[in-house]
């Protein structure tokens, strides 16, 4: 697989090694002007509840014009695990969010260990956030933990804003119930979620290097990234035990990042949710029909016909057979017009908790739930 850092020009870099014959993982950040963050993230991940030589932590700063450079190593000279720093300089074409993590992810795997973690630097990682990514990854390819907003910085958050976050939060795990009642998955067993952020990401090196090339958009990098993986057989798993607390600052790093989307919804009170709060009744179709897909789909079957075989109208065919039955689903999202996502307007939020709320109160009372749960 080729990698993006490769074509990165190091600047230069420092580390403390490691006397351990095997490390566990790597978890790998990418830092742009976190001076004022970096120090509490690392310090969170030092008080992880591990022998200090199970997992080694490697940073690359890019572009900071700050002291991110200075204040990480101030902390990490204490640092007892194996560490590793390394500023660069990104190639033209990679020198945003999603470049960073690439390249980031590129160099992690060059360490060979057989894990890598990933989260952000405006972040911080609860005390068994290692040990619960290395306890999933044994039983699948790669792990989405969940994500909370730091308190403090949400109540600084206008109180409109703050209303709508809670609604979307609630209506969010709602839906989470229901995708997984429609469409059950033995790797991602309820309770689970539907976050894929680049807070709390973890993976099997093997799994990530089935990948052609680290997907590395300019933003959305950790949703294209599990997305490339489940569409190459990958495991996905959403486990809710593991969580992190991110920033809710308007001033960010990442163009199109979550700082930019606070900014957009305290201008405009009424903008539309994230694409995944779809109305309960499109939730519950688009999932009922992703499940009879899967009961149906043959390792090698074109994904139009596959389409086809459901009811479903194309906008276009391919005869590319699918060895993986996420790839032709992504296929079908993205070409039939009856599955195109419609978001939400924040007013409709209230009307759709309690619609999802009564879908599954009237699910839990089919015969077929309670049977299943029995």
């Amino acid at each position: 697989m080729p990698h993006p850092a490769h074509a990165s020009l190091v600047l230069r870099e420092v580390g403390h090694a490691s006397q351990a014959s095997v490390i566990r993982c790597t978890v790998a950040i990418p830092v742009r002007n976190e001076a004022e963050r970096i120090p509490s993230c690392l310090r969170a991940l030092h008080d992880q509840r591990l022998r200090n030589d199970a997992f080694g932590l490697l940073l690359v700063l890019n572009g900071c014009t700050d002291a991110s450079w200075c204040r990480a190593l101030d902390v990490l000279a204490h640092w007892q695990r194996p560490w590793h720093m390394v500023e660069c300089v990104l190639p033209t074409g990679l020198d945003h969010a999603g470049g960073a993590r690439a390249v980031t992810l590129g160099m992690a795997l060059g360490r060979g260990t057989p894990a890598v973690l990933t989260t952000d630097a405006d972040s911080l990682v609860g005390p068994d956030w290692v040990a619960l990514n290395l306890a999933a990854l044994e039983h699948g390819d790669v792990v989405a933990g969940d994500v909370d907003i730091r308190h403090d910085e949400q109540l600084a958050l206008p109180a409109h804003l703050i209303v709508r976050q809670r609604l979307e939060a609630t209506y969010g795990a709602l839906l989470d119930e229901i995708e997984a009642c429609c469409d059950p998955l033995e790797h991602d067993p309820w309770p689970n979620h539907r976050t894929r952020s680049g807070a709390s990401l973890g993976f099997r090196a093997d799994a990530l290097r089935r990948l052609p090339a680290l997907p590395a958009p300019p933003c959305g990098e950790d949703r294209a990234l599990v997305a490339a993986l489940a569409a190459h057989g990958a495991r996905v798993r959403h486990d809710t035990r593991i969580r992190v607390r991110t920033s809710a600052r308007l001033t960010g790093r990442a163009r199109g990042g979550m700082a930019d989307t606070l900014r957009h919804r305290i201008r405009r009170e009424n903008a539309r949710c994230d694409p995944m709060l779809e109305a309960t009744n499109r939730l519950v179709m688009r999932a009922s029909v992703r499940a009879r897909a899967r009961a149906v789909f043959e390792p090698g079957m074109p994904p139009h016909l596959l389409a086809m075989h459901l009811g479903l109208v194309p906008g276009r065919l391919t005869d590319e057979p699918c060895p993986y039955f996420e790839r032709a689903w992504q296929w079908i999202e993205a070409n039939v017009s009856a599955l195109a996502r419609k978001p939400l307007s924040p007013a409709a939020l209230p009307t759709q908790i309690e619609l999802a709320r009564d879908w599954l109160r009237r699910a839990s009372e089919a015969p077929s739930r309670r049977e299943a749960a029995a």
